[in-house]
């Protein structure tokens, strides 16, 4: 079988493994009664809190034969990359890391890129053009990769939330690289992504696994090798400005550093029938989430509010896909 041929089936692949590792994942962590309360149902529903480390296995195993069979390293990047976003959550997940340590473990992933110097320093920027960034570049690599580790895992909020969001932007990547031609980097981008859909089948509305802080850091590690890795540094920031915006919001709002599961007052209250509304309580963070809520000015369902805030990210991701290509 000709190779591009055989590396136009890694997408199906993907998908067939993800959903047995994830269908499996469910049903392991069920038994050893690794569950968490979802905290936006009326009811008690426990549901398997560690979906990132099963997640991680299924990009192992794609990306690694998808290098295998390409030797193309900057897939090889990708899931160094990765493994480190997964590494930092999982020591999160583990420890219950306070704020500070969160940021600074951030930026591992970047430090790793950075070190493997798998970058361009020559980003090209809109109605600019071609810079020349080669000192400054790994410093903002760096935090560019605590910002969007840690702004993915802010976000993780709700039931499909952070991974709809994340498909996405994924998707709007693979759009721009086949239009440009790079096949390559397109089918693994579709691979990331295709993994991500079938993931998201479990983790939608009503999820029947969870992220954890493993697979939410691990997810904003994918966002930082779309910028950098793949060099869609202008497509990443524009995409992500609504989980972006959440984080700065978040923090300006308390005027500090605090995690998302130590604050007092909570962003949005859920009525009796279950629908959400947001906090009129001064101690409330100010959230993407309680924005949406405040803009519509109703009660929301979990479910629409995510649908609200995904179709956000979709406009801001078809936004940031023409202007890339057409000033780019």
């Amino acid at each position: 079988m000709d190779i591009n041929i055989y590396i136009t089936l890694f997408p199906l692949i993907a998908g067939i493994i993800t959903f047995t590792i994830t269908y499996t994942a469910i049903k392991l962590e069920i038994k050893k009664r690794l569950v968490c309360r979802d905290v936006h149902k009326l009811a008690s529903i426990n549901v398997p809190c560690y979906g990132g480390p099963f997640l991680y296995i299924a990009f192992f195993t794609v990306l690694l034969a998808m290098y295998w069979t390409v030797h193309v390293y900057s897939v090889l990047y990708v899931l160094v990359c990765l493994t480190f976003g997964l590494i930092v959550g999982l020591l999160d997940d583990i420890y219950d890391l306070d704020v500070f340590k969160k940021v600074l473990l951030g930026t591992i992933p970047g430090l790793v890129i950075v070190l493997l110097h798998a970058y361009d320093p020559y980003p090209v920027v809109p109605f600019i053009g071609k810079t020349r960034l080669t000192i400054i570049y790994p410093l903002l690599v760096l935090a560019a990769s605590t910002v969007f580790t840690n702004a993915a895992n802010m976000v993780d909020t709700h039931n499909g939330l952070l991974v709809g969001m994340t498909t996405t932007i994924v998707y709007g990547a693979a759009i721009i690289k086949i239009v440009r031609g790079d096949i390559m980097a397109f089918l693994v981008l579709l691979c990331i992504a295709t993994i991500l859909t079938i993931y998201l089948f479990f983790n939608w509305y009503p999820a029947t696994i969870f992220n954890g802080n493993s697979g939410s850091f691990m997810l904003g590690s994918i966002l930082l090798a779309l910028a950098v890795i793949f060099k869609l540094e202008f497509y990443t920031i524009i995409s992500c400005a609504p989980m972006i915006l959440n984080g700065i919001s978040f923090i300006t709002s308390l005027r500090r550093l605090v995690k998302k599961e130590s604050i007092k007052e909570r962003p949005v209250i859920m009525l009796d029938n279950g629908f959400l509304i947001p906090s009129r309580s001064r101690e409330a963070p100010m959230t993407l989430i309680r924005l949406a809520l405040l803009l519509a000015s109703k009660p929301l369902s979990e479910k629409e509010l995510v649908l609200v805030i995904v179709t956000t990210t979709i406009l801001t991701t078809t936004l940031s896909i023409f202007l890339t290509i057409y000033t780019i």
